[in-house]
């Protein structure tokens, strides 16, 4: 198989995912729920941004490695009260991605979505080009090895006070998430927090339960899930079911 072309074979492993995947969606503020074909975000009018995004990731898609074309726009299903190019020019901020370029290199359609403005949030530029690449590498890595992970990720939204930037007064959020679970393993579950900041710290100083992420944030992971289940998996941290020094080869 030529896994340099966009496969009909990639598209298919993902394709039985979807029936199941919006019972492990999150509970949020605002759930206003947009679907695209790689991706699923829940987006506020109020803040400019999505407050989570919501992905499959697999280690087929991890193959292909298509170079990235930073084609930011907007996005085509959000019509109104949506950041736009201006706002981030000459602001100081980058816009990073929720759903990281690097996760979608198995298509071109895919890299092209996740170039959406709804993918961004401001981040300060040595948090978006340090610490958080190394968290969506780490959390490739991990894909690789255990075959497949459900990803949710996003800005914490749930203040009354934030600084703003462009026209569109888009949020600056002071805070960053991102939950991975195994759906082959419910255990195997990790959440990250991390203000929006340089940091020269490991990973792993920033692991909290899924629990306390809950607090804090105010948002509701795998809600659906039978109680029994939820309660258990998210009340501790896992770290031991990770595997820190796999790299993908």
């Amino acid at each position: 198989m030529n896994y340099r072309c966009v496969t009909t074979f990639t598209i298919l492993l993902i394709i039985p995912f979807l029936g199941f995947s919006q019972d492990l969606y999150p509970l949020g503020f605002y759930n206003n729920v947009i679907n695209h074909n790689f991706y699923t975000l829940s987006y506020s009018k109020k803040h400019k941004l999505a407050e989570w995004v919501f992905y499959d990731l697999q280690s087929a898609q991890l193959i292909d490695s298509l170079k990235r074309k930073n084609n930011f726009k907007k996005d085509p299903l959000i019509k109104e009260s949506s950041a736009s190019l201006s706002d981030y020019k000459a602001s100081g901020f980058d816009r990073g991605h929720l759903a990281p370029a690097a996760d979608m290199k198995y298509s071109v359609s895919a890299i092209a979505e996740s170039f959406y403005l709804s993918n961004m949030s401001p981040q300060v530029p040595g948090f978006n080009r340090g610490i958080w690449r190394k968290i969506e590498k780490k959390i490739r890595d991990w894909a690789y090895k255990y075959g497949e992970l459900i990803i949710v990720t996003g800005p914490i939204l749930n203040g009354t006070k934030y600084d703003v930037l462009g026209e569109n007064k888009v949020t600056i959020p002071q805070w960053f998430y991102k939950v991975a679970i195994d759906p082959n393993n419910y255990n195997r579950n990790i959440a990250i927090l991390i203000e929006n900041k340089s940091s020269s710290e490991s990973i792993s100083n920033f692991i909290i339960s899924i629990d306390s992420l809950e607090s804090f944030s105010g948002l509701d992971f795998f809600h659906n899930l039978p109680n029994e289940i939820e309660n258990s998996i998210e009340k501790t941290t896992h770290i031991e079911l990770w595997d820190w020094k796999y790299k993908i080869k």
